[in-house]
């Protein structure tokens, strides 16, 4: 089951999550895309992944047979041009914002590649090695 639940509440995630132990699902992706959660602190840096922890609340939930995988992107680099002044882009007035010296990289990537992880991800080839694990995947590191 891929989940496209919005950020927030988490109750839902949760709620959801019981329903698909009910009825037998055995893989879960969590709407967790973007940073990793798994970052003990993350929430002081990143408020809003304080809302974003679907997969330590999977991680309790093993036992019933239910398996996971996390799918961390960074930044969605599509959305960058969508919303100006999103990750520093403003496209329309030809401007980009240089945060800190501009040596600080982070991750980006595009929509497509995050649907082929997803997609990668529930294969039968690759499915023990994506039980229950954060997955890194970016399209590039940008700084």
């Amino acid at each position: 089951m891929v989940s496209k639940i919005a950020t927030l509440p988490v109750q839902e995630h949760i709620s959801v999550i019981h329903i698909a132990i009910k009825v037998g699902v055995k893989r879960f992706i969590p709407s967790e895309y973007w940073i990793d959660t798994s970052l003990l602190h993350i929430s002081q840096f990143v408020p809003p992944a304080v809302h974003k922890q679907v997969a330590k609340y999977l991680k309790t939930k093993e036992s019933s047979g239910l398996s996971w995988t996390a799918i961390c992107v960074g930044g969605f680099f599509d959305w960058a041009f969508q919303y100006p002044g999103l990750m520093g882009w403003n496209v329309p007035e030809r401007k980009v914002a240089i945060f800190d010296i501009g040596d600080i990289e982070y991750e980006a990537t595009n929509v497509d590649q995050i649907g082929r992880a997803v997609t990668n991800s529930l294969l039968s080839q690759h499915i023990e090695e994506m039980t229950n694990v954060y997955v890194y995947i970016n399209s590039f590191t940008v700084s």
